[in-house]
């Protein structure tokens, strides 16, 4: 929700300043790049346990091309409703050690980056989401992927 008005503020601001005058000359400007502010998610169906979820994720360390991927520790909070993934992306020489969050609905999980670590969407930030939630899909074959910002990262 906040994002969208972000969005429809950024395309106002835009259209705004698509023509004005500076020191007297008319200025155009062209183009302004404006960036889609979607928090990466991954939903999986058919679970309902953040603690069945916390269990099925092993940590790992792999290495890509200019960098590491890990998943380093997990935690777990008293009612087992919400998870944390202690997680470190480097790419490129650039260290984002991040947080990403298990939650709980009805009937589904949700994978998600918890919002106060905030890193850059990097494509490895992204795969690690992505592993994670493959590794809580593998452990129940009843459990599948529902709505996702992350179709081109997700192991089927």
């Amino acid at each position: 929700m906040v994002y969208s008005n972000i969005l429809r503020t950024m395309k106002t601001m835009q259209q705004a300043l698509s023509s004005y005058k500076l020191f007297g000359l008319e200025c155009k400007i062209h183009k302004i790049k404006i960036l889609e502010f979607t928090m990466p998610h991954i939903v999986l169906e058919n679970i309902n346990s953040t603690h069945n979820a916390y269990e099925a994720i092993t940590p790992f360390s792999e290495r890509i091309e200019g960098g590491i991927l890990k998943v380093s520790d997990k935690y777990i909070n008293s009612s087992r409703q919400s998870a944390l993934i202690e997680s470190i992306a480097v790419e490129a020489g650039k260290n984002q050690t991040f947080f990403i969050q298990l939650s709980e609905k009805k009937t589904s999980l949700t994978v998600r980056l918890l919002p106060l670590t905030d890193p850059e969407k990097t494509p490895g930030v992204k795969t690690i989401m992505a592993r994670i939630a493959k590794q809580i899909k593998d452990s129940d074959s009843s459990i599948f992927y529902g709505k996702s910002n992350l179709d081109e990262y997700l192991l089927h």
